[in-house]
């Protein structure tokens, strides 16, 4: 199909690519994970604000969830960020409700074939361009809630919550998040919170190189710049980048004393 691409237009480039959604496998055998992002692109950069198609587009990536990485989603992305319904179930499908059965293999199975698309999901809600409205983010914070009570999984609210925040976009006064999470995190703050925020900021830095712990005392003093810029209005936030920088800077003391013993 894209060998052809200069041939059609990008309303039968579309056409085409969301009949893939009927398909029941075979995706990745079928077409070159390349050519399926080229398109997508394409797709994605022509319909995004087109509601409706970029609706039908979701489909097509959720196919391809497995051979796609979370930037590549885009239409998925926007409509998580605008409406929690469909992350919510996602979180019905990962999780076990309050009163699910112990041993239920058919569910584990299910939550098994989609973690992996579930764990890509790593977003800040209600943000466009960069922004988020505290309005808008309020509104979605309530509805996510609200889903997760009927799906007796409340319990994992502050979690999730914190996972998805700590994705936020800097502030206007250039401290991480920006004013509108901030709020959010202040009104909801919790144990599983601020526990959750933690771990997903931690694991943002992925693979690093060893260096003796100079690395993690630069980012033991930008998490203290940031904590002390925020205390005063914002004390809770605060607190949770206070403990980002203790950690690092006792992994910073653990990788010295490390270095030393080799030599």
């Amino acid at each position: 199909m894209y060998d052809v691409r200069e041939k059609i237009s990008i309303q039968e480039l579309y056409d085409a690519t969301v009949k893939i959604s009927d398909m029941k496998g075979g995706i990745a055998s079928s077409m070159t994970i390349y050519y399926i992002g080229e398109i997508l692109k394409e797709l994605q950069d022509a319909f995004i604000t087109d509601d409706e198609k970029c609706a039908e587009i979701v489909s097509v990536e959720w196919l391809c969830r497995n051979i796609l990485e979370w930037k590549q989603m885009r239409c998925l992305q926007k409509e998580m960020k605008n409406d929690p319904k469909i992350y919510a179930d996602l979180v019905g499908i990962v999780y076990k409700a309050e009163d699910d059965e112990p041993d239920d293999k058919e569910k584990c199975e299910v939550a098994n074939a989609v973690y992996s698309a579930f764990d890509k999901a790593r977003f800040c809600p209600a943000e466009k361009d960069g922004k988020v409205s505290y309005e808008v983010l309020k509104k979605w914070v309530e509805e996510l809630k609200g889903l997760l009570i009927k799906q007796k999984q409340e319990n994992l609210f502050g979690h999730l919550i914190g996972r998805l925040l700590a994705y936020s976009p800097i502030g206007a006064d250039s401290y991480h998040p920006c004013e509108a999470v901030r709020k959010i995190i202040e009104e909801y703050d919790s144990d599983s919170l601020r526990s959750s925020y933690i771990v997903a900021e931690e694991n943002k830095r992925g693979v690093h190189t060893v260096d003796a712990g100079k690395s993690e005392l630069i980012l033991h003093q930008r998490y203290l710049n940031n904590a002390e810029g925020l205390q005063a209005e914002y004390p809770k936030i605060a607190e949770i980048y206070f403990t980002l920088s203790e950690d690092y800077k006792r992994e910073a003391e653990y990788e010295r004393k490390r270095a030393e013993d080799e030599w």
